[in-house]
């Protein structure tokens, strides 16, 4: 029954995942004004309310003893992974959702290379026909479609570099809750989300009032308005002295009012893609708790597969903005870039 629920979560973990990039996506491309740091902060804001829900329904006092020695690896994971999500959020604006999710893939690699430098950990054949199965994948990947930028794909990698150290730093996180607490593998996990996105949400809120602080941006002069040099018009022309303008009349009246509304629409349409992504993450951690993180790995890797599944989704619904109208053999040959990428991570992992 353990194995199940903890397949259960780690396929329940690939398809939130896949559904939340769709959101983030809809939210910066349909959002005028909303940039990828201003979206991770109003998520980040929703996040940490829903760690606050769930804190009160499952507090533990013992959570607050010793617990400024395990803040170190919160920030160290929180900011990598802020990284990590803001990079992805720039790459997205150039990449479809079911081309930028298979790519996380290369996450493999990237973990091969900091343990290879950092803990010198040796592979054995498996783990390297792995990691040139993902390499395979990643560049069938990018002849699908219209492509995948250059700068966009480099983006991708660094971000799975910062997602690859906050994964260490999560790790870090629940082996102190589980040493120095006592608590069981699934609520360490949940209480290092907890911990990671309360603290994330406090720094989103302390980002968003620092933004709404900043004075209003002025609009631009109307064109009847008198010019840079205040002159008269030339003597015998037609022309109409400029007329004054009142301030009743003026169009910025109702602009901070304006702004406001768009400030509380970036907060708005950032709310689905902060809840699908928190309820992904409790999943994951739950998923690793109760199957670990190699089969927990094997599982997540088919949010790409599930991703590709939705582009046709999209595009018969006519969002057409999320994701391009594409031939069937396109869609193929995208799913088997991320299932040569799922086989890769099974592969890194089997012992």
């Amino acid at each position: 029954m353990q194995q199940f629920w903890g397949i259960a979560c780690g396929f329940a973990t690939a398809i939130l995942m896949a559904c939340s990039y769709i959101a983030s996506g809809w939210a910066i491309r349909r959002t005028p004004g909303l940039n990828a740091p201003t979206l991770l902060a109003n998520a980040f804001i929703w996040m940490g309310l829903a760690c606050v829900f769930g804190m009160a329904l499952t507090w533990r006092p013992e959570i607050l003893h010793g617990f400024w020695p395990r803040f170190p690896p919160v920030v160290l994971s929180l900011s990598c992974y802020a990284l990590a999500q803001i990079l992805m959020f720039i790459a997205q604006r150039k990449i479809d959702a079911s081309l930028l999710v298979p790519l996380l893939g290369l996450k493999l690699p990237i973990l091969m290379l900091l343990n290879l430098m950092f803990l010198g950990t040796r592979f054995t054949w498996m783990q390297v026909l792995a990691v040139v199965l993902t390499v395979l994948a990643a560049f069938l990947l990018n002849r699908t479609g219209k492509g995948i930028p250059r700068s966009s794909f480099c983006l991708v990698i660094v971000a799975c570099t910062f997602f690859s150290l906050s994964d260490m730093g999560l790790k870090l996180e629940m082996d102190l809750l589980q040493n120095e607490l006592g608590f069981s593998p699934a609520l360490a996990a949940i209480y290092c989300t907890y911990l990671n996105y309360l603290t994330g949400g406090i720094l989103g809120g302390a980002l968003t009032v620092f933004l709404l602080s900043r004075k209003p941006l002025r609009l631009c002069p109307d064109s009847t308005s008198v010019d840079a040099n205040n002159t008269l018009p030339p003597s015998g022309s037609n022309s109409h002295p400029p007329q004054q303008q009142f301030p009743s009349s003026s169009p910025q009246d109702s602009f901070p009012s304006s702004q406001n509304l768009n400030r509380l629409r970036i907060l708005l349409r950032s709310l689905p893609y902060g809840l699908i992504w928190i309820v992904a993450i409790i999943f994951l951690n739950i998923c690793f708790a109760l199957l670990g993180t190699v089969n927990g790995n094997i599982i997540q890797s088919t949010r790409g597969i599930f991703s590709i599944l939705f582009s046709p989704i999209l595009v018969a619904c006519g969002l057409t903005y999320l994701e391009e109208r594409v031939f069937w053999t396109v869609i193929l040959r995208r799913l088997l870039a991320a299932c040569m990428m799922a086989v890769a991570i099974y592969l890194y992992n089997f012992k």
